[in-house]
């Protein structure tokens, strides 16, 4: 079974220590989460000036 705990204060790191150590439980380190930079999206226009529009050839594709 796992079980995520958040530890508030040191008290409560030795008394999870000592159950360790008499092997109640297992004490596993998560693993550290890389920090990436948020990506910023940034928005694009297409310049469709004198295009034409063909339906028909559209729908062949």
């Amino acid at each position: 079974m796992t079980v995520t705990i958040e530890i508030l204060n040191d008290t409560a790191l030795g008394f999870l220590k000592n159950l360790e150590q008499l092997q109640v439980i297992r004490m596993i380190k998560p693993e550290s989460k890389k920090l990436t930079k948020k990506k910023k999206f940034v928005a694009t226009s297409i310049d469709t000036r004198g295009f034409k529009f063909n339906r028909d050839e559209a729908n062949e594709r």
